[in-house]
């Protein structure tokens, strides 16, 4: 496999500037493309993601992304006709030019009054119907950080699914890449065991765009 500059960021929260940032072969939004995830908004960010410099892009949606989990065929097809593939749960198995393979995972735990929520049971019930899947994936992006890892935020602790946590600790292949966001607070790298992670929050805890978006070669 040939090498593959990936430039990685999430939780932009509403229109973001990309004339900036690094050119690269695959571009990947981990989730929270909108604010308030009505339609208003969804032009604007759709145009943000269509100007991004990358051949090939990839949005996995998160839980600000209401308009996308209530239209989610509607919103496939008018990202693709700008350039971007709307990876669903439907379908979470994509593969890069480069021929890695990618699992793609926007379920949040226990957050009823957004989009994308699930129990941490659903959670697990939905990943172990992958457990079969024994040559893959090299590169996992879910929208909920994995818990313990680039999740705490002050007074509560980790956050991060249990679920997602527990499906990566008995996977005797682990991913060489997991992407995330959701966790604002978390924001950075992290590698654990033969993983390393990434919070790639655009936004910080007071959504500010201040955090850049992040390289990752594989």
């Amino acid at each position: 496999m040939t090498i593959t500059k990936i430039l990685a960021t999430s939780d932009t929260h509403f229109q973001f500037d990309s004339s900036k940032w690094p050119t690269c072969d695959v571009f990947i939004h981990a989730g929270d493309l909108m604010m308030s995830g009505e339609e208003k908004e969804w032009t604007g960010v759709s145009d943000c993601l269509a100007q991004v410099r990358a051949p090939v892009k990839y949005l996995i949606p998160g839980n600000h992304d209401r308009r996308i989990e209530r239209f989610e065929s509607l919103s496939q097809k008018e990202l693709e006709d700008r350039g971007v593939n709307l990876v669903l749960p439907s379908s979470p198995v994509v593969y890069l030019p480069s021929g890695h393979s990618m699992f793609c995972l926007p379920y949040v735990p226990n957050l009823p009054q957004w989009s994308y929520s699930k129990t941490e049971k659903e959670i697990m019930d939905y990943l172990y119907g992958w457990w079969s899947w024994p040559d893959g994936p090299d590169i996992v992006v879910s929208h909920s950080p994995p818990y313990g890892i680039l999740d705490k935020v002050p007074q509560e602790g980790s956050v991060g699914s249990k679920a997602a946590k527990s499906w990566w600790s008995l996977r005797r292949k682990k991913p060489k890449i997991w992407i995330f966001g959701h966790i604002h607070e978390g924001y950075g790298s992290e590698v654990v065991g033969d993983t390393a992670f990434y919070n790639v929050s655009h936004c910080d805890a007071r959504y500010k765009k201040v955090n850049p978006p992040v390289e990752i070669e594989i």
